[in-house]
């Protein structure tokens, strides 16, 4: 209805979510994947310098193999569930969701949303935005991560801010 000139593509696949019909790409549990220019267009949007944070991955094996078998670029590929993506774009504003329990008494648990209010080079400020704790400031660092479930023959562990922006939310999440 209000789409702009560069976003005829993304009305089309709208049109098609809403009357469920055509191809519709979708994970293996059933969720829609949005096309990735839908994400980064609504980035666009806000006002701000756009900061980059990449991750470290490392990876152990259990039975003593070399991990010089796979390519840097096919580990940074790996977006396991619950795991922050390879490349963690944002800017002050963005809004994101918390992948981790840090301090629950705090308000700081799994899937809560908080607003970015200044990125430094080693912590994110965020606001929470719910609860009872909302309009509170807290700095978040990045961490090791690990994730439980992998199709993997080996374990990654990411060191990466354990949130991922969070424009819309998964109905799970707001149960």
């Amino acid at each position: 209805m209000r789409q702009g000139l560069s976003e005829e593509e993304f009305s089309e696949w709208l049109i098609k979510l809403g009357n469920g019909n055509g191809e519709l790409p979708a994970s293996e549990n059933d969720e829609i994947d949005l096309p990735t220019g839908c994400i980064s267009d609504v980035l666009q949007r806000l006002h701000g310098v756009e900061t980059v944070y990449s991750i470290v991955d490392d990876i152990e094996f259990e039975d003593g193999e070399d991990g010089c078998n796979y390519p840097t670029e096919f580990l940074n590929s790996l977006a396991p569930s619950g795991m922050p993506p390879h490349k963690l774009n944002l800017k002050t504003d963005a809004i994101v969701m918390l992948l981790r329990n840090l301090d629950v008494n705090r308000g700081l648990y799994n899937g809560i949303r908080l607003i970015v209010k200044r990125l430094h080079n080693y912590t994110v400020d965020c606001e929470v935005t719910t609860g009872s704790n909302k309009g509170s400031r807290t700095l978040i660092a990045r961490i090791s991560l690990l994730p439980s479930d992998t199709f993997l023959p080996f374990k990654v562990r990411r060191r990466q801010f354990p949130i991922r922006l969070s424009f819309a939310m998964p109905i799970n999440k707001l149960q």
